[in-house]
């Protein structure tokens, strides 16, 4: 079965009753959740928890080493850095087939070690990485050269979700090395990029364009530019071309936010794309109000 666990009660005043409620919580799964296949952790918002309770928490899946979905959100800054004991309690879930992760990476260190743990988990079919620099996190290009080496070595993957917003640490460099990686997983169907606020460029967008193209089965593409000042109408552009020439791409989600230099011509043909063709959903924010479905 499924387990979610979130917050303790808004009621909880104190620290302590705060890490009793985990503690409890934890000790009950640990007696009857015997077939535990999936777990969603949500602690995000619980700033009376300390880096403790989250080594409690993690003793959880030490128990459970059979699950298959693990959704974890950690972006709590009264953690501190957990990506040491983190990568340990991941490397044993060799059963893992959906990886869904949210916390504060405070170096590129922390960041390589979680690539690398991931990448032994060899039978990922879905991943999702957040590491938001507004909730404290500091990463660099780095981090992206440590995903690019993980996304190679998982063969079965079907879904990646890469989040890095507001970090300007963020370049063409990364988001090439990763789409090098992505070129070669076949099996991807959908690909979601959150670059908002990085130094992604139209260079990095016409690589991940050109990617998608070769990729024969993705009918999913979502990319948020907002903010990013390298990028232009050019980009809204080519992936104009790209909709246009790919056909079983059906679900698309486009935040350019306001886009460099006073050229629409861009924007004009994916308005053009969209009234020739059928989609699933087709938003492109804010330039355009084509609004088939709110994601």
């Amino acid at each position: 079965f499924f387990l979610m666990i979130r917050r303790p009660p808004r009621s909880t005043q104190s620290r302590s009753s705060a890490a009793s409620d985990v503690y409890k919580r934890q000790e009950y799964m640990g007696r009857n959740a015997t077939k535990l296949t999936g777990l969603s952790l949500n602690v995000s918002s619980c700033s009376k928890l300390t880096h403790r309770s989250v080594e409690e928490i993690f003793g959880v899946l030490q128990m459970h080493q059979k699950v298959e979905q693990l959704s974890l959100s950690l972006l709590n800054k009264t953690f501190g850095d957990v990506t040491l004991e983190l990568s340990d309690v991941l490397r044993p879930l060799t059963s893992l087939r959906h990886l869904s992760l949210e916390c504060d990476v405070k170096s590129d260190d922390g960041g390589s070690r979680i690539a690398e743990t991931i990448a032994m988990l060899s039978f990922l079919t879905l991943l999702r990485l957040s590491f938001p620099r507004d909730r404290g996190t500091s990463v660099t290009d780095r981090t992206f050269l440590s995903i690019s080496t993980t996304v190679e070595r998982l063969s079965f993957l079907e879904h990646l979700d890469l989040g890095f917003s507001k970090n300007d640490q963020i370049s063409d460099e990364g988001v090439i090395a990763v789409m090098s990686a992505v070129r070669q997983s076949v099996e991807l169907v959908s690909l979601k990029l959150d670059l908002r606020g990085t130094r992604v460029s139209d260079r990095g967008v016409k690589e991940i364009v050109e990617v998608v193209r070769s990729l024969e089965r993705i009918s999913c593409l979502h990319v948020h530019l907002r903010d990013c000042r390298g990028v232009s109408d050019d980009s809204a552009g080519e992936i104009a071309q790209l909709l246009h020439s790919r056909t079983f791409i059906v679900d698309v989600l486009l935040n350019f936010g306001d886009l460099q230099g006073t050229s629409t011509v861009g924007l004009a043909t994916l308005r053009k794309v969209k009234q020739e063709r059928q989609f699933q959903s087709f938003d492109v924010r804010p330039a355009l109000h084509l609004s088939l479905i709110h994601i």
